[in-house]
C-alpha cells in the first residue's frame, strides 16, 4: 500500500526529529552548566528548549505510539468480550480517535495561523526567538497520527490486506 509506506517514511522521520530534539535538548543543558560554571550562560537556552524541543520530543512520537498499538487501552474489557466485540470496539475507538485528532489538529493549526501572523516570539536576555514555528508542530503532528488511525482504521476492513499495523 503506497499510501502505508509513506506514512511509514513520515513516521521514521518525526521518529528521528524526536531523537534529536531529545539529544539537544540534554546537550544544551549539559552546556549550559558547564558555562554557568564558569560565569557565563547560553542567551535562551530554556526558550529553544520549552520553546521547539520539548513539542518535538512530546508530539512527534504519537505516530508511532499509534501504529504500534502503544497508546492506552483498555485490556480488560478487551479479554471479556468475543473477538466481534473486539473489533466493533477497535472500530469506535478509531473513529473516536480520528475525531479527536482532527479536531485538535484543525483547532492547532488555526492557533498556528495566529501566530505566524503575528510572528510570535519571545524575548531572551540577548535576542528575541521566534517561537511561531513551533506552533505548527502540533497540528503536522495530530494530522499524521489521524492518518496512523485512519489507516488502522482501513486495515480493520475484512477485504484489506494491510501489513502497515503493529510490527
Amino acid at each position: 500500500m503506497a499510501i502505508a509506506r509513506v506514512l511509514s517514511g513520515l513516521e521514521k522521520v518525526a521518529m528521528a526529529l524526536a531523537t534529536t530534539a531529545t539529544f539537544l535538548a540534554m546537550l544544551i543543558i549539559v552546556l549550559e552548566i558547564v558555562f554557568r560554571r564558569f560565569g557565563s550562560y547560553i542567551p535562551g537556552s530554556v526558550e529553544i528548549i520549552t520553546a521547539y524541543l520539548i513539542i518535538a520530543i512530546s508530539y512527534f512520537p504519537l505516530m508511532r505510539l499509534e501504529r504500534t498499538g502503544g497508546m492506552i487501552s483498555m485490556d480488560l474489557i478487551n479479554n471479556m468480550v468475543g473477538k466481534k466485540a473486539n473489533r466493533v470496539l477497535d472500530v469506535v475507538v478509531a473513529v473516536a480517535s480520528i475525531a479527536v485528532y482532527v479536531l485538535l489538529a484543525v483547532a492547532s493549526y488555526h492557533y498556528a495561523i495566529e501566530k505566524w501572523e503575528i510572528q510570535a516570539y519571545v524575548l531572551t536576555s540577548t535576542y528575541a526567538l521566534m517561537t511561531w514555528p513551533a506552533y505548527f508542530m502540533l497540528p503536522l503532528s495530530f494530522a499524521l497520527a489521524a492518518a496512523i488511525v485512519l489507516l488502522r482504521l482501513v486495515s480493520l476492513h475484512p477485504a484489506t490486506d494491510s501489513h502497515f499495523v503493529k510490527d
